[in-house]
């Protein structure tokens, strides 16, 4: 099953050729790829430099929460970009989906790939920000010298 996102209480920030973006919690950049569209390497690009450019506009770092279920495919040129591009502030991403087509899609390509920044599979966006929000919360603390 697709799973939607209620956009409703996270803040707009943007798009590219390809995805729409908010931001939630302060730290959660939401990625929602247009309706059955292709991760081409050109998109990825736009779509690193889109990320990477938010957080370091915000002056924090943060994650990612991409909703995956709207893709259609993803080329082995965008694969090479993600596990290739050079991320400071960005510190992981959450796939969040649902459809088989979507699981198979990242599956796919976090087994052929080696992302950059931790990145992990959801069915659900809780799950997907609970993931982030903890990561990004430990980062914090081992920053502070907090075990």
């Amino acid at each position: 099953m697709i799973v939607h996102p209620d956009t409703s209480s996270w803040i707009p920030c943007g798009r590219t050729s390809n995805s729409r973006y908010f931001e939630a919690h302060g730290k959660l950049l939401i990625c929602i790829p247009d309706e059955k569209s292709t991760d081409t390497e050109s998109s990825a690009r736009e779509n690193s430099r889109f990320q990477e450019q938010h957080w370091t506009e915000c002056r924090r770092s943060g994650m990612c929460i991409v909703f995956f279920d709207f893709l259609i495919d993803q080329t082995a040129g965008a694969r090479r970009v993600y596990s290739g591009f050079p991320f400071h502030q960005q510190r992981g991403t959450a796939l969040v989906g649902g459809t088989a087509l979507s699981r198979a899609i990242a599956s796919f390509f976090m087994g052929l790939s080696l992302p950059t920044t931790p990145t992990k599979m959801f069915g659900s966006f809780a799950d997907a920000s609970k993931w982030c929000l903890g990561l990004l919360a430990s980062e914090e603390g081992r920053s502070l010298g907090i075990s």
